[in-house]
């Protein structure tokens, strides 16, 4: 089942009217006061469809392409960043289980993604390494099972989990996945410290003391964690971007507004070009973004791999949209830098861009990489 591009533009329209609407307002002013996304912006959300978009029609979903699920996104972007972690979540964690997962998993967790439920958490950072091979928590087989022991934070929304997917060095095999499911002895789960944007979401520690799994516990291969924890990391990176360029666009309206309105010395800041040029930066700096988001979501649908294009969209759009909310703040001025206005929580937000699914050090070398190891004609020998 497809849907055209009409209905794509009547569910965009339809979903920036609810990142909009005074209920998403009102939930964003309380996340920012700490509260977590309340329970009946998830429900509307996932009535509109948002939280199955790229689900599989089998499974329930809307099964929408990467260049239409972009599109939407863009939309989402707009919204506060505790939304949009929720929405994005949803539409990427059933691929590991669509993937790696055994009939039984796959029958056991697949459906909470139809219902909209927050039913999987990630679990790969750690306190004291990395998020690569070099991570320190332990698996190894006992007569149960697997027995876990390691320590992992920054896992977004741990205590709301129904399963926790946690990465372990597995010995002889390397980075292994296990699915660990809430309540299961051995886990503790701690609350961390709010971030500074994107609020909403809750961060957790998650320790793990002689934590005992069956044998069905493991997801995919023994050795395979890091391809399952990479398997994704296209389509995340490039949904990423699409969502930088929406919260993007959402500065800049708010900038074109203010200008247009504000009335100095007897005209509107629009009337001055120090303001136009900077408003015609930022409508060339999102229009990139945009194209680079385009190129990689449209090199996902053809044959499903674009790392070097969802790394370049990453990296530039985390950069613009922190330079876009900058510049819109220069543009409402100092009651930019308040509460008063949603350029607060939008500067905020925008940061949190630079740190998911990669910074932009670690994505420089993914780009490198990717030039660097292409294929070149051979030097010519001079004569």
């Amino acid at each position: 089942m497809g849907t055209s591009s009409r209905d794509i533009d009547e569910w965009c329209r339809q979903t920036v009217e609810f990142v909009h609407s005074p209920a998403v307002v009102a939930a964003a002013a309380a996340m920012d006061s700490g509260q977590p996304l309340p329970s009946e912006i998830e429900a509307a959300a996932h009535q509109l469809g948002l939280t199955t978009a790229r689900l599989p029609v089998r499974h329930g979903g809307h099964g929408l392409t990467m260049a239409d699920y972009v599109r939407l996104l863009e939309c989402v972007g707009q919204g506060p960043g505790g939304l949009r972690v929720y929405i994005h979540g949803q539409n990427t964690k059933w691929e590991m289980f669509e993937r790696f997962g055994t009939a039984e998993q796959k029958e056991r967790y697949l459906p909470t993604f139809a219902r909209g439920e927050w039913a999987v958490s990630f679990s790969l950072t750690e306190p004291h390494a990395g998020t690569g091979n070099d991570i320190v928590t332990r698996a190894a087989p006992c007569e149960a099972g697997w027995v876990i022991n390691g320590h992992k934070h920054l896992v977004t929304h741990a205590a709301a989990a129904q399963v926790i997917v946690v990465l372990a060095q597995l010995e002889d095999s390397g980075v292994t996945a296990f699915l660990v499911p809430a309540g299961t002895p051995g886990v503790t789960i701690e609350p961390m410290a709010q971030p500074m944007g994107t609020r909403g979401i809750s961060l957790g520690e998650v320790k793990f003391d002689d934590c005992v799994l069956p044998e069905s516990a493991m997801l995919g291969l023994p050795g395979q964690g890091l391809e399952i924890g990479l398997s994704f990391l296209d389509i995340t990176r490039t949904a990423l971007s699409a969502c930088a360029v929406g919260l993007a666009q959402r500065a800049l309206d708010l900038a074109r507004d203010r200008a247009i309105d504000r009335v100095t010395f007897g005209k509107p800041l629009a009337a001055r070009q120090a303001v136009q040029m900077k408003i015609a930066d930022m409508e060339m700096a999102i229009s990139a973004g945009r194209t680079l988001v385009v190129a990689a979501a449209t090199k996902l649908d053809v044959d499903d791999y674009a790392r070097h294009e969802a790394a370049v969209a990453k990296r530039y759009t985390a950069r613009m949209v922190t330079n876009v909310a900058d510049t819109g703040m220069q543009v409402f001025g100092g009651i930019g830098y308040t509460a008063h206005t949603p350029l607060d929580r939008i500067a905020r937000d925008a940061r949190s861009f630079w740190f998911e699914e990669g910074t932009d050090e670690a994505l420089a070398f993914v780009i490198a990489r990717t030039i660097l190891a292409a294929d070149r004609p051979e030097p010519k020998q001079s004569s």
